[in-house]
């Protein structure tokens, strides 16, 4: 795509810059550098200034780059014109600050969104955040129920999540036996990934 783009880009379109932009963004934040993903997204905002989808990008990466205010300020902006738009409520719950409940946080997404897939996985981020581990993993069942794309991580980070609770109590490594409640929430955990 950087080829791509150094071939192309003084003779083409806005809107080819704005995806070739914003896909050499999602390559570099899949790839693990956020912050050169965020200012890819940033940038990538000129070329396309109202598509919703665009300011979420936005959003997105100045959450990355830990500027909660900017990215709460964007993705309002989006609410206001499109209060369904599933990205944005996603967005604005990574925007709330560790101090706040996940309770209120949760509270403020209108409860008709809150059953999206992105939301849903949201809530169950900022939940295992919080190391409230039976809310995480009710809210990724809930992103896995609602997900029609059928999303690998969703699955994966459930599978973790179960471990994670049963392994909350470390004297199961040293002293316990599993007990059966354990045991099928191990089995649980290996059938979701697999």
């Amino acid at each position: 795509m950087e080829k791509l783009k150094s071939r192309i880009w003084s003779n083409t379109q806005p809107i080819v810059k704005y995806r070739l932009l914003t896909n050499i963004g999602s390559a570099r934040l899949s790839l693990g550098q956020e912050k050169d993903a965020a200012i890819l997204f940033i940038e990538a905002l000129q070329y396309n200034p109202e598509d919703g989808k665009a300011l979420c990008n936005k959003a997105l990466g100045h959450l990355l780059l830990g500027q909660l205010e900017d990215a709460k300020t964007i993705v309002n902006k989006v609410l206001s014109k499109n209060p369904a738009n599933d990205l944005a409520n996603s967005i604005l719950i990574q925007t709330f600050p560790d101090s706040k409940s996940l309770e209120d946080i949760i509270t403020g997404v209108p409860e008709a969104y809150r059953n999206s897939p992105e939301v849903a996985y949201a809530i169950s981020h900022l939940a295992r955040k919080k190391k409230t581990l039976l809310e995480a993993k009710k809210w990724l069942e809930i992103a896995i129920a609602t997900d029609k794309e059928n999303i690998p991580y969703f699955k994966g980070d459930l599978g973790t999540v179960i471990l994670e609770i049963i392994t909350e109590d470390k004297s199961i490594f040293y002293f316990n036996q599993i007990d059966d409640i354990k045991k099928r929430c191990i089995k649980q955990s290996y059938s979701i990934v697999n």
